[in-house]
């Protein structure tokens, strides 16, 4: 095979991504790409820039996650703090105190602030932020003149939560207040936060005192830096911020390297659009239990980080559940992390609010892996009438159970899709598309591609474009169908704009696969597997509408509503500007 991927004029492996593109490990006729100087293959640097590399977008900001190299669920983040270490900036107001710059920070920089207070101890620096749901505040803070720092959401709580920088340990809480850390970070540094459920709008306030317990204080300081709004129940790793917010991790239009399963090379995951309707995926003091004591952020969660709930039940009439809005007959996959420690018979349930009866009880202990965190999935149907009902992580067990709970998710459709978000109220994360449309004409052409997971459950129609996962050879508008090859509904159909051409069943549901387009003169050959599957002519003169074959969509959802796929999991992708033989071709598909 590595003899034939010398011919191709166009490899694209999944290695190379920003936010917005794909890139191609072989161009189209330029061999094998470098980055530039930039390490963007974009010519930014003057150098001629990469052809072949694929556009990529999703346009949702915080939904999208994958699973990362190490396994672990990685996801986008964002601090929606500006001038996040500017406190001179005018953005933050200062009440009974002032701020000095250039001081020596926690990073060896020196980059942090003195926080300079009065006698009140509300001396504070505040900002208005808007945010509605569960948000994390954190700031770098360490003991000068006076040894304690305070955190609060001005709008929620009437005091602060205070930290002791002198031997750094917490010294208060409001009842708001859902979780709070100190951290050392060294040299008497600490990164200090709290996690509050927050309204729509909020005044997030750093103060400062040398005794919170009272209501005056002595003048003094302490030293500051780096401080971070965010949306989750903990802090994750700083942000800097300018004039604008910033992002990390699984930006808006990266694509996603998944390394599902374990396995050792990614694969570029397209999903299409769904919506996690759960308002609080993560957070379960929002969620109703019974016969159970909880605490948040207990244990680490399938993220790596702390930030997943344990319970300890002390019945085994339970309930740990939820009420959600949703769609009369509609189907609907639920799906959520548990890790137990024990207990046995663990079932699930789903409650027809609206008819006042039960959906299903379900017995879910199969899925689980020991005492490692498992994903449960079940999908059912709403009845007829239901547009009201119960979701329950745990509704009853044979015996006493303790156990931790995170990534809770109800979703429209057949099969449960990566991981979204949600801190409280219902996310949409929307479509992946990938597009290459920098491809030369030829004549004759072979595409090759291996993917993962490339199948359709419900079936699908020939009538019209639904769920199209690969689209090669459209000019402009994919939907057109004129001169361009389809693949939906376990086949390959080639549309001329005005009728279609099925060249038959390409693959099986669920395998993993490889796959090898051809066009051999007016001769349309599939290959999967290592097998010629079939072959079939293509229309002729006016009806044939053969393009520039210049173009290849990837994607799971340019749809029209039809079917329900799983999303697609390209490995590696390539084309050739001249027709393989069909040894050729059975060996480059054979698995």
């Amino acid at each position: 095979m590595s003899s034939l991927k010398d011919l191709a004029s166009l490899i694209m492996v999944p290695s190379l991504v920003k936010d917005g593109r794909l890139d191609t490990v072989k161009p189209l006729g330029n061999g094998i790409i470098h980055p530039d100087a930039t390490g963007n293959n974009d010519g930014t640097d003057g150098s001629t820039p990469a052809k072949g590399n694929f556009t990529f977008s999703r346009g949702s900001n915080l939904a999208a996650t994958r699973v990362d190299v190490n396994g672990l669920i990685e996801k986008g983040r964002e601090n929606l703090l500006t001038y996040s270490n500017d406190f001179s900036n005018g953005s933050w107001t200062k009440f009974n105190a002032s701020v000095t710059s250039g001081q020596s920070g926690y990073d060896g920089s020196n980059d942090a602030w003195l926080l300079n207070i009065t006698t009140a101890s509300n001396s504070s620096l505040y900002r208005s932020i808007s945010m509605s749901g569960v948000y994390t505040t954190s700031v770098y803070a360490k003991a000068n003149s006076v040894g304690y720092l305070g955190i609060r959401d001005y709008t929620l709580s009437g005091a602060g939560n205070w930290f002791n920088l002198s031997n750094g340990t917490i010294a208060s809480t409001t009842s708001d207040c859902i979780d709070a850390k100190i951290e050392s970070v060294g040299n008497g540094w600490y990164r200090c936060s709290i996690t509050q459920n927050r309204n729509a709008t909020g005044y997030t306030q750093i103060g400062a005192s040398d005794n919170p317990s009272t209501t005056s204080g002595s003048s003094g300081n302490i030293l500051i830096q780096s401080a971070q709004v965010e949306q989750g129940l903990v802090a994750t790793p700083y942000i800097e911020t300018g004039a604008s917010t910033a992002q990390g991790g699984i930006l808006e239009d990266l694509p996603r390297l998944d390394y599902s399963g374990g396995a050792s090379c990614p694969s570029l995951l397209l999903e299409p659009q769904r919506s996690n309707i759960v308002p609080n995926s993560e957070y379960l003091g929002d969620w109703s239990l019974t016969n159970g004591t909880l605490t948040s952020n207990a244990t680490i969660s399938p993220q790596g980080i702390q930030n997943a709930g344990r319970v300890v039940f002390n019945n085994t009439g339970l309930d740990l559940k939820r009420t959600v809005t949703v769609t009369a007959g509609t189907t609907y996959t639920f799906s959520f992390y548990i890790k137990k420690e024990s207990g046995a018979g663990l079932q699930g349930r789903f409650y027809d609010n609206s008819n006042g009866a039960n959906i299903e009880y379900y017995d879910f202990t199969s899925q689980i892996s020991g005492t490692a965190w498992s994903r449960i999935t079940r999908t059912f149907t709403t009845p007829a009438g239901c547009t009201q009902m119960q979701i329950w992580l745990l509704a009853a067990s044979s015996s006493i159970v303790t156990a931790s709970f995170w990534g809770a998710q109800l979703e429209v459709g057949s099969y449960p899709t990566s991981y979204i978000p949600t801190m409280g109220s219902a996310v949409t994360r929307s479509s992946d598309i990938c597009i290459n449309s920098s491809l030369t004409t030829s004549t004759d052409f072979t595409i090759f591609f291996e993917a993962k997971d490339f199948c359709l459950i419900n079936g699908g129609t020939t009538t019209a474009y639904a769920d199209v996962q690969f689209v090669f050879g459209a000019s402009g508008n994919p939907y057109d169908g004129g001169g361009s090859y389809h693949i939906y509904a376990n086949s390959l159909y080639y549309f001329n704009g005005s009728a279609a051409t099925n060249f038959g069943v390409i693959f099986n549901n669920q395998t993993d696969s490889k796959f090898a387009l051809v066009k051999r003169g007016n001769q349309g050959i599939i290959y999967a597997n290592g097998v010629k599957k079939t072959q079939g002519t293509l229309p002729s003169g006016a009806d044939a509408k053969v393009i520039n074959w210049d173009t290849i969509y990837l994607t799971s959802s340019l749809q029209d509503g039809q079917g329900d796929v799983f999303g697609s999991k390209y490995q590696q992708l390539l084309k050739f500007d001249t027709a393989l033989t069909d040894s050729e071709c059975i060996a480059l598909t054979t698995i």
